[in-house]
């Protein structure tokens, strides 16, 4: 037997089970881990037009916050002109012949599969935020600071249960991640398929982490430091929006050119 028969093989026994296995389960009963009461509750705050529930950029937190604040925080973001602007219009169709036009210039097998991945009937993008409450901490800190005869809180210090209440008192609002969901829309799978080619090009990047225990194992190979030697971090504020997208894509080209990536 061949590999490749033997992917059809597993492939054709694995879509076997899963068939069977949804049928069986299909009419399962679904357990719930809640309550008659907690239920209703979930319910009533899911229909609530008062509230937005989310969840935390960091630490899996979920938050529920007041929808006015919540609206008027993701219309700060999108009134930045830097970084978004108002179309009169969906702006797919126009995009919509660029990707027949590269279809025209790439192999016939790439152009398939190009074709194929890109939906006949698009839909927008929704945009939404996930507050960074892990943040909220050093903001208290600093409004406390501009209040006079306030003690200011030891950010490092504050417990979690109090970072509510804390904020709810100083009227502050977490800053929150722009998010823009692409699901549904023209380039989504078509987005999926070139962060498949693009992926194995990460590994050669000079400054490449892959998480933190390969960060652990790039500290265990510096040197002892010597004393009085400081350690600095660097946080870049939204990064994402900052990236300068022209320069990105001539070092993609670099990339390509120097370590061809895996065979589209």
């Amino acid at each position: 037997m061949t590999i490749q028969e033997a992917d059809n093989s597993f492939a054709c026994k694995a879509k076997t089970y899963l068939d069977k296995f949804i049928l069986e389960n299909a009419k399962r009963p679904l357990s719930s881990n809640v309550n008659r009461t907690q239920s209703m509750a979930i319910k009533k705050l899911r229909n609530n037009p008062d509230v937005v529930i989310r969840q935390a950029d960091k630490g899996g937190a979920t938050t529920i916050l007041n929808t006015t604040d919540y609206i008027f925080e993701a219309e700060k973001q999108l009134s930045n002109s830097d970084f978004y602007k108002i179309l009169p219009e969906d702006p797919s169709r126009l995009f919509q012949p660029k990707i027949d036009e590269l279809c025209q210039s790439v192999p016939q097998h790439v152009a398939t599969k190009i074709a194929e991945l890109t939906p006949k009937d698009p839909s927008l993008g929704t945009f939404y935020t996930l507050p960074k409450v892990h943040k909220l901490p050093k903001l208290i800190t600093e409004a406390q600071q501009a209040l006079p005869g306030v003690t200011p809180s030891d950010p490092e210090n504050i417990r979690r249960s109090d970072i509510c209440k804390l904020a709810r008192k100083l009227k502050l609002f977490p800053p929150c991640r722009p998010i823009i969901s692409g699901i549904g829309t023209l380039t989504e799978h078509l987005s999926g398929y070139m962060d498949s080619v693009l992926n194995p090009l990460l590994t050669h990047i000079p400054s490449y982490i892959q998480d933190t225990t390969h960060f652990l194992r790039i500290l265990n190979t510096i040197q002892a430091l010597p004393i009085n030697s400081l350690l600095v971090t660097m946080d870049v504020s939204s990064l994402y929006t900052n990236i300068p997208q022209m320069r990105e894509l001539s070092l993609v080209k670099i990339f390509f050119v120097s370590m061809p990536p895996t065979p589209l």
